[in-house]
């Protein structure tokens, strides 16, 4: 299974529909990506780019997980 059927699935389970999803993908194509935000990723990174600065992403990844506010369940 790929990267975006596993979103398809991951999308079609109500417990897990809204779960949020960062891509790190090698895939540089244009319909990944629209098909990935279609499915309501949050971030789309390209692997080659984020390995060059890898803390950084990690820290950028920690920061949105401390300061975003999700609704009550």
């Amino acid at each position: 299974m790929g990267g975006l059927e596993f979103l398809e699935k991951l999308r079609a389970d109500s417990q897990l529909q809204e779960t949020v999803v960062f891509v790190l993908t090698t895939s540089k194509d244009e319909d990944d990506i629209h098909h990935s935000y279609a499915n309501n990723v949050a971030g789309y990174f390209f692997k080659e780019q984020a390995s060059d600065s890898m803390s950084s992403l990690v820290d950028m990844l920690d920061g949105y997980w401390r300061i975003v506010q999700f609704p009550a369940k």
